[in-house]
């Protein structure tokens, strides 16, 4: 259950960048694509699909993710102030929650992650592309994600 954990925490974070900064209004809709996540001892890989919805002042992003083993969603609610972020994320279907808080440099969005799951996430936003890669504090099951999401997958 512990390895669930931590992949499902891993693979929500995915959501988080859109609200970063108001010229990512137009990335609305859904993206799509594959993670894979080097745990200790293999890797794993996965399809998700990432819907970007405009909710209040910021927006509510909404993951789902499944693969042989497992399935899961994911909802973030984030709001943005300049190149600050900060917002909340939770895993649905496991109960598991935290806070996120960071900035956006250029193309890049470094954001730091708390709660039942902590990491370091940096994504590189290109034109129709998200390029993700997170890595746990905790690496003693996981050591890093990546994901390649793109715009109508």
């Amino acid at each position: 259950m512990r390895l669930q954990h931590v992949l499902l925490g891993a693979v929500s974070l995915v959501l988080l960048p859109a609200a970063a900064h108001a010229a990512l209004t137009g990335l609305d809709g859904w993206w799509s694509g594959q993670a894979s996540i080097q745990l200790s001892s293999a890797s794993e890989s996965m399809t998700c699909r990432v819907t970007y919805v405009a909710d209040g002042p910021g927006k509510r992003f909404t993951l789902r993710c499944a693969n042989p083993s497992w399935k899961f969603e994911s909802v973030a609610r984030l709001t943005a102030s300049g190149t600050n972020v900060q917002g909340s994320w939770e895993v649905t279907t496991h109960n598991l929650m935290g806070k996120v808080s960071g900035v956006r440099a250029g193309d890049t969005l470094n954001l730091n992650i708390a709660g039942d799951f902590s990491a370091t996430f940096s994504m590189k936003i290109e034109p129709g592309v998200h390029r993700v890669t997170l890595t746990p504090k905790d690496q003693s099951i996981a050591k890093r994600m990546t994901m390649t999401l793109r715009k109508g997958g």
